[in-house]
């Protein structure tokens, strides 16, 4: 999967603007690595790791848990 990934703290990230026009828009939100790992876990899959690229995107790497 790719997408944005939050990061923590309140350093500027594309990721933050995307969440914020996801919450006005479409009512859904991007997800901060915390989040992903929980939504994995839910679903009976594991957070492997998160990949940064030279986009604003990040490769968000899971595994039958």
């Amino acid at each position: 999967m790719a997408d944005s990934v939050i990061l923590p703290r309140n350093d500027f990230s594309p990721g933050k603007f995307l969440d914020l026009q996801m919450l006005i828009f479409p009512s859904g939100c991007e997800r901060t690595e915390t989040q992903f790992r929980d939504l994995f876990a839910a679903s009976g899959w594991r957070l492997n790791r998160i990949i940064s690229t030279a986009a604003s995107d990040s490769i968000v790497e899971g595994v039958p848990a």
